[in-house]
C-alpha cells in the first residue's frame, strides 16, 4: 500500500487530519472503548442527572436511549428530546484533561511542521471544540492548524457524510486536491472516497478501499517523501 504513486498526489494542496485515532492513538481499539469515551459518558450521565433533576439510573437510561434513536449523535438527541443546548452539553461532557489520556509526540510535530511548509493543514473532528483545542494543545500543534480547525458543534459532521465537501469549499480547495487521514473507514476514507478525495487510512492492517494504509500517523513521511 505504500508503493510510489507520487504523481497522485502532485497537485494536492490540502491535507485533512481527523483527531481521535489518528493524530494520537487511542488505548483502544475503538473509540466507544476508549477511556476518553468512558469519562464522556459519565460527565453526559452526571450532567442529564442535575438538568432534569432525575436519578442517575433515570440518566443512565436516557443517554443509552439517545445513542440508539440518534445513532450516536447524543447532542442532537438532547437537543430534540429535551430542547437542551449543545452548547451546554458539550461544554460540560467533554470539558475533559486531555493530559490525562494522551502523551505528546515530538516526531508528529515536526513532520507535521515540514508538511506545513508545502500543504495546507487542517483538522477535522465530530467532537466538540472544547475538547479538539485540548488534544491540540497537549500534543503542541495547534498553531499547525491555525484557524482551520472543523469541529462537530453544527450539523456538517463527518458521520453525516457533508464534512470534507464543506471544509474544501470553505478552503478554496477542489476534492481533487485533498487527501483525507484517518483511522475510521466510513466515517474517515469512505466518504471522502465518495466526492473524489485521496486517502490515507491509519490502522493494523491495510484498508484495501483507501489509496494508502499506513499503521501510525509518523508513517505518513513515507508517502509524502522523506521529510525527517
Amino acid at each position: 500500500m505504500l508503493t510510489s504513486k507520487k504523481n497522485e498526489l502532485e497537485n494536492i494542496k490540502l491535507i485533512i487530519f481527523d483527531l481521535d485515532g489518528t493524530l494520537y492513538k487511542l488505548n483502544a481499539k475503538n473509540f466507544l472503548g476508549s477511556l476518553i469515551y468512558r469519562d464522556m459518558r459519565q460527565n453526559s450521565i452526571n450532567f442529564l442527572k442535575n438538568k432534569l433533576n432525575i436519578s442517575e439510573n433515570e440518566a443512565k437510561n436516557i443517554f443509552e436511549k439517545i445513542l440508539i434513536n440518534y445513532n450516536y449523535e447524543i447532542s442532537i438527541g438532547l437537543e430534540k428530546e429535551f430542547n437542551i443546548n449543545r452548547y451546554e452539553y458539550f461544554g460540560f461532557a467533554w470539558n475533559l484533561d486531555a493530559n490525562k489520556y494522551i502523551k505528546q509526540n515530538k516526531k508528529l510535530k515536526h513532520i507535521l511542521a515540514l508538511l506545513s511548509t508545502k500543504y495546507k493543514l487542517a483538522v477535522v473532528t465530530d467532537a466538540p471544540k472544547i475538547w479538539a483545542e485540548k488534544v491540540l494543545i497537549r500534543l503542541d500543534i495547534i498553531k499547525m492548524f491555525r484557524e482551520n480547525i472543523f469541529t462537530g458543534e453544527s450539523n456538517i459532521r463527518k458521520s453525516f457524510g457533508n464534512a470534507f465537501l464543506a471544509i474544501a469549499k470553505h478552503l478554496g480547495v477542489s476534492v481533487s486536491e485533498c487527501v483525507v487521514v484517518g483511522d475510521d473507514k466510513q466515517n474517515d476514507i469512505d466518504f471522502a472516497k465518495e466526492i473524489g478525495m485521496k486517502t490515507i487510512y491509519i490502522g493494523d492492517e491495510p484498508y484495501e478501499q483507501s489509496d494508502y494504509s499506513i499503521k501510525d500517523v509518523c508513517e505518513i513521511d513515507k508517502i509524502f517523501g522523506a521529510l525527517t
